[in-house]
């Protein structure tokens, strides 16, 4: 009875929660925030990406996998934010390459038609 669960229940910390919390931490003051160390040294930031990004593909569970995905989302995000980048512009990006890979199935079906 007494397992979390993110539905109909206001302690759910989902994806977006995580990006506005990191945009937060780059906004304030706070000298002992984690995010805002990484927003001031680029380099190590992008260390910190290889490194998550090695951890994940050589997990060697389910369970340590969802943790290191969760690891490389945070810096993923910490980038994102640094940069500006919003999830409506992933959205944007992600609905032209759909658009991009319709027309050219498109136009791979019409040329396959005319060999016929």
């Amino acid at each position: 009875m007494n397992q979390y669960s993110c539905f109909n229940e206001n302690n759910c910390f989902t994806l977006n929660d995580l990006y506005n919390k990191i945009l937060e931490k780059t906004k304030s003051n706070d000298k002992r925030s984690y995010t805002k160390k990484l927003i001031k040294n680029p380099n190590e930031l992008k260390r910190k990406l290889i490194e998550e990004a090695g951890e994940v593909i050589t997990s060697d569970s389910k369970k340590n996998l969802i943790w290191e995905c969760c690891d490389l989302i945070y810096f993923l995000f910490v980038i994102m934010a640094k940069e500006g980048i919003a999830f409506e512009d992933l959205n944007q990006e992600n609905e032209r390459r759909n658009k991009e890979t319709l027309i050219n199935k498109q136009n791979l079906n019409i040329e396959k038609k005319g060999l016929k």
